[in-house]
Parts: structure tokens; sequence; C-alpha cells
């Protein structure tokens, strides 16, 4: 993730505390933010990934809480950096390009969890396919330039 306008190579710590409406944060929090959203989009991957072909609705319940957990780690990315502001103009315009992909994955996830926990396979495979694109579409958006 240092390749990312304006950074270097440090590693920043998870960003626990809540970022108010308006907050103007440090180059290394905002890191360490859009640190935490592409690693909310791995996760959801990952979740993506271990759902079984022919799912069931039985198996769609049983995936609910771990796609639950992922909306949530979502969510609570997409809220921070939403929140945030930057001085540096080059990692605001980069923050304001991230936090609407941010906000359409932890919705797409939302709505895989609800739909898991319904036991609705139709409706959490849209959900899934609109989540892995949001969260490709953060990975890119995160790349290092060409």
């Amino acid at each position: 993730m240092g390749a990312l306008a304006g950074c270097g190579d440090t590693t920043d710590p998870t960003p626990t505390e809540s970022v108010a409406p308006g907050t103007t944060v440090t180059p290394s929090h905002y890191l360490a933010l859009v640190r935490e959203a592409v690693a909310a989009a791995r996760a959801a991957d990952i979740r993506f990934a271990a759902l079984p072909g022919g799912l069931t609705a039985a198996q769609a319940k049983a995936a609910a809480p771990g796609l639950a957990a992922a909306a949530d780690r979502a969510e609570r990315a997409a809220q921070q950096l939403s929140a945030a502001r930057l001085d540096d103009q080059r990692l605001e315009t980069q923050r304001k390009s991230i936090a609407p992909l941010d906000v359409a994955l932890a919705g797409s996830l939302r709505n895989a969890a609800d739909a898991a926990q319904a036991g609705n396979v139709t409706a959490l495979a849209a959900a899934v396919a609109a989540a892995s694109s949001s969260a490709a579409a953060i990975r890119a958006a995160a790349a290092p330039p060409a």
C-alpha cells in the first residue's frame, strides 16, 4: 500500500476510533483507513471464495454470520473514509474516489448478509457479484500508478 499518492512504506495501525464528519486527518491516518478498506474488500473476497458451488439455503444461512462480520468491517471503513478530509489535495482526490466505492462495497455486503440470513440464494448471488465488483474497484483505485 506504500505506493498510494504521497505515502512512504511506513506501517500505520488500523484506525480504531471513529472519524467525525469533516475531520481533517493526517496522511498516515488516511493511508491506514485506505488499508482497512482494502483489507475489508479482501476479507469479503475470501468469504465469497469459501461459498460452495450450488449453494443451498441452509449453506447460505450458515455463511450469514461471516458475511455480516465482513459487512460490519466494510461499513466502519466506509464511514471513516467518507467522514475524513485531507489538506493534501492529491490524497483528498484519491479519498473522494475510494470512499464511494467502499460505501458501495459495504451496501452490497450488507445485502449479501441479509440475503444469506434469509436463505435467499438468488439474492445472495446478486449481492456477491455486486460486492466483488466494488472490491475490485477499490483495489484498482488504491493500486500504485502504472
